[in-house]
């Protein structure tokens, strides 16, 4: 099942959020993966237990937790859109009535440059909802050797997954 951003009229809402997950595709996990690192860093034992089910639930969760300063980075995003091609129009339903109100601060990114600008040019649903787009060049050995790994404080609320 396939359909850019929109899904055909008649595709019910629950398979329209929810596509089936296609065989194979390695980014099927990243729910749960989202899920683990959320309860850790909240502490909540009951979302360790019931993994995300849907974006939905996570998008919703996210906005629930967005009363305190959250940094959440969502890399290889265009991934996650080939798994679920409705993810981008999920996001802005989110982002447009939740998301933006509370103090989230949601960084996605993704390693194809063309395929980054497809998923936030003027036809994507997410067009106009970011307020910056940084072009990182590859970190060569020696800025990497001189960088130095810091966990961030609790206070920063920083999650990471790629």
């Amino acid at each position: 099942m396939r359909w850019k951003n929109r899904p055909p009229a008649g595709v019910p809402e629950e398979k329209r959020r929810n596509p089936p997950a296609r065989k194979g595709n390695k980014r099927s996990g990243e729910l749960k993966c989202f899920s683990q690192r959320l309860a850790e860093h909240f502490g909540d034992g009951f979302l360790a237990k019931n993994p995300f089910q849907s974006w939905d639930a996570f998008f919703e969760y996210l906005a629930q937790k967005s009363n305190e300063r959250l940094t959440v980075v969502i890399d290889e995003f265009p991934y996650l859109v080939e798994a679920n091609p409705s993810l981008p129009s999920i996001l802005q339903e989110y982002w447009d009535l939740k998301l933006s109100k509370g103090r989230i601060f949601l960084v996605i990114c993704g390693s194809s440059v063309s395929m980054m600008e497809k998923l936030l040019g003027y036809k994507s649903p997410l067009y106009g909802r970011r307020t910056a787009q940084l072009r990182v060049s590859p970190l060569g050995f020696f800025e990497a050797r001189g960088s130095r790994y810091r966990e961030p404080e609790k206070q920063e609320g920083a999650l990471l997954h790629s």
